[in-house]
């Protein structure tokens, strides 16, 4: 499968609250001590989110997704739905773009519009 196409799809169906924290942290250049002081949690506990080990109770899941400039329910999954739209796409795309070589976003864009 192409690189790109997997990259969206791994945004879309298997990222766990795991992946899309440590996801988000990659992206936003803070390292786990950071996150972890401004989203208001241990360190340890930070830890345990990121490996998958723990979620966090609601404040704090409000918390992290103010610091990470995204919403719980993204880190959760549920924006998610069975047919996806074009503002999911788009979101996405704006999410994971600058992960993509100008050669994968074109190839991206063929395979999800079909574009030859």
């Amino acid at each position: 499968m192409d690189r790109a196409l997997y990259l969206f799809l791994k945004g879309v169906v298997i990222m766990s609250f795991s992946e899309r924290l440590s996801d988000l942290l990659s992206t936003s250049r803070m390292t786990q001590k950071e996150l972890a002081a401004r989203a208001c949690v241990t360190q340890s506990a930070m830890s345990h989110y990121i490996k998958g080990d723990r979620v966090p109770n609601s404040t704090t899941l409000a918390n992290l997704a103010t610091v990470l400039n995204t919403t719980s329910d993204y880190l959760l999954g549920r924006d998610m739905s069975d047919s996806i739209d074009f503002p999911n796409m788009h979101k996405l795309l704006a999410r994971n773009a600058n992960k993509l070589t100008a050669d994968e976003k074109t190839k991206l864009m063929k395979a999800l519009f079909g574009e030859e």
